[in-house]
């Protein structure tokens, strides 16, 4: 079997593919923080047995919050009669930023994932979806909760010496490993229930003179000490698009809640989430140019760990309001809430090829605009809306 393989251009431009076309599918095999690309778009049923087809790309991108981006992604699907969309698949990637900082150059950004998708016969109706992830992130931000929250300036000491690194006033170090094992069980076309388990393990890093410090200080901010976090997740998914990986028309819905018991790995705090999101997409001219519009609603409840304050996401883990994810052009972790909604709208294009390793590949762009806000239940919470466009 002979399938087209499509890169994304690799512009910034580009996050949309990841911020619309993600969970609970597996996500499209870029390296994290890259944009998507290379991709398999796999008939729904397979007319070969035993095929495989495989891509490797390198990539690059960049931005003024964590510098220049290079990365690695990988994926290899296999094809099998009787199974669908396919016997088997894997992706992983890995990426590295780069930025100067005087004369030393700092890596504020390690990311690495890697994912298999293995569903059982077609008349089962079952598929498992496992994935470990591991990142560390120096420039994690923190600029207290709310939905308007704001830049302070640095704290001095009695000497008006700056206490601690001004440039890290808003932001702490969060090193993360996670394992996620998910079941996928067809009750109908195009609906299934989801079911799975992940563990988190999480070492949190507080710089010195930064606003998280002094948060930590007044009390009420949960998880700062290196923990165990455990997530029980269940849900519902309606996806009728045509292509898991790049759609160019059908729906993506999903409704599904978390929930992680205090005690399990010896934390002393209990937190649950819900989360609804919904992705449509339409085309415009043929599969070359595509409309794309996302809705997302998340609420979060009990003493939740303060990395959670700017995440969202049920089956997979999204950094919202701010960053590649949601609110694009926005520095990652800006606005922290418990309760959080977000918009996109986008114009997704496909135009050009080129070889890579024997590979049909091709590129695009997609101009898209953001729009959000968070509530809190402590800390300032205006009425506006906060929004992008790129």
């Amino acid at each position: 079997m002979k399938a087209p393989l499509i890169a994304a251009a690799l512009t910034a431009l580009t996050w949309s593919a990841s911020a619309l076309g993600a969970p609970p599918e597996p996500a499209p095999p870029a390296p994290p923080d890259l944009p998507a690309g290379p991709t398999v778009p796999l008939p729904a049923v397979s007319d070969g047995d035993g095929d495989v087809e495989w891509s490797l790309l390198p990539g690059a991108a960049g931005n003024t919050d964590v510098g220049i981006i290079a990365g690695l992604s990988a994926i290899a699907v296999g094809v099998e009669r009787g199974y669908e969309p396919w016997r088997w698949r894997f992706n992983g990637g890995f990426s590295m930023a780069f930025k100067e900082n005087g004369d030393t150059l700092e890596l504020p950004r390690i990311k690495g994932l890697l994912r298999v998708d293995t569903p059982l016969p077609k008349s089962i109706g079952v598929r498992f979806v496992a994935e470990l992830a591991g990142e560390r992130l120096t420039n994690a931000g923190w600029f207290g909760v709310g939905n308007d929250s704001v830049a302070m300036a640095p704290l001095l000491d009695d000497d008006d010496e700056p206490i601690g690194d001004p440039a890290l006033r808003h932001r702490y170090t969060r090193n993360e490993a996670r394992a996620q094992l998910l079941t996928h069980w067809t009750v109908f076309k195009g609906v299934a229930l989801v079911g799975g388990m992940q563990v988190r393990w999480m070492l949190p890093e507080v710089n010195e003179g930064s606003q998280l410090a002094l948060d930590i200080a007044a009390g009420g901010v949960v998880g700062t000490a290196t923990h165990t976090v455990v997530e029980l997740k269940s849900g519902l998914v309606m996806d009728t698009r045509n292509d898991p990986v790049w759609p160019t028309s059908g729906m993506l819905h999903e409704l599904g809640v978390r929930f992680s018991p205090e005690g399990v790995t010896g934390t002393d705090f209990t937190w649950a989430g819900i989360t609804a999101h919904g992705r449509v997409y339409v085309p415009v001219y043929k599969d070359n140019i595509v409309f794309a519009i996302r809705s997302l609603a998340d609420v979060l409840f009990g003493d939740v760990p303060f990395h959670e304050l700017s995440r969202c996401g049920t089956f997979d883990v999204l950094d919202v309001l701010g960053g590649p994810a949601g609110l694009r052009g926005v520095p990652e972790g800006r606005y922290q809430g418990r309760a959080k909604v977000l918009g996109s709208v986008e114009i997704r294009s496909l135009f050009g090829h080129f070889d890579f390793l024997e590979r049909d590949l091709r590129f695009g762009v997609a101009v898209a605009t953001d729009f959000g806000r968070v509530w809190a239940d402590v800390g300032p919470d205006g009425d506006s809306y906060h929004w992008s466009v790129g």
